[in-house]
């Protein structure tokens, strides 16, 4: 932590001038510099894709308290050509039939009713706010991840990481939120199906 205005840089360091009143956090091993309210975000280890945990973690909290009701009945979500998304985005198709298919899937339609619902409008813009920031972010990163369950992964471990005495033991209610947002069309690349929705 830096509490003076400037630093100097030495060989393999960073240096950061504060002309402001807030503090500076700097990590020469990723040169990752946080100036005063930005210490809050949380950020992907692998393609830097820095998002607020605090607005996620609280949707996520909110979906939680849900589950109870949302796991009780499988139902089937309508999907446009789930192939052709996961082709155009880079998410695996083994991954979507291992996991996200059999764990999530039935349950899509029930967190979709659910968030649609009238009380539910703060929550609604909430998720709103996230889709919007985080689509913008994955967009531009998207190339940074071998796949996109890798990208989806790493917004699951910065969160777990930043807000961990919360989410402790939600990492289910974490990847069902993300995968439903993928699953939505929401985040990631559209087909031209879903464009025209």
């Amino acid at each position: 932590m830096i509490n003076r205005n400037s630093a100097d840089a030495q060989e393999g360091s960073v240096a950061a001038v504060n002309h402001g009143t807030g503090s500076q956090n700097i990590d020469n091993s990723t040169t990752t510099i946080r100036l005063g309210g930005l210490v809050n975000l949380a950020e992907t280890a692998t393609g830097a894709i820095v998002f607020d945990p605090v607005v996620m973690r609280e949707a996520i909290l909110s979906i939680d308290l849900s589950l109870e009701n949302i796991n009780g009945n499988q139902s089937n979500f309508d999907i446009i050509d789930v192939v052709k998304k996961n082709k155009l985005n880079g998410l695996t198709q083994e991954y979507y039939d291992e996991f996200i298919s059999i764990n999530y899937e039935p349950y899509f339609l029930e967190l979709d009713v659910f968030l649609k619902q009238r009380e539910n409008e703060d929550l609604q813009k909430k998720v709103h706010n996230i889709v919007a920031s985080l689509n913008r972010k994955i967009f531009i990163k998207r190339k940074n991840f071998d796949t996109f369950e890798d990208l989806l992964i790493s917004i699951e471990e910065a969160l777990l990481e930043s807000e961990f005495r919360t989410l402790q033991g939600k990492e289910y209610t974490i990847s069902f939120f993300l995968y439903y947002l993928y699953a939505s069309c929401l985040i990631g690349k559209k087909t031209d199906e879903e464009k025209q929705c």
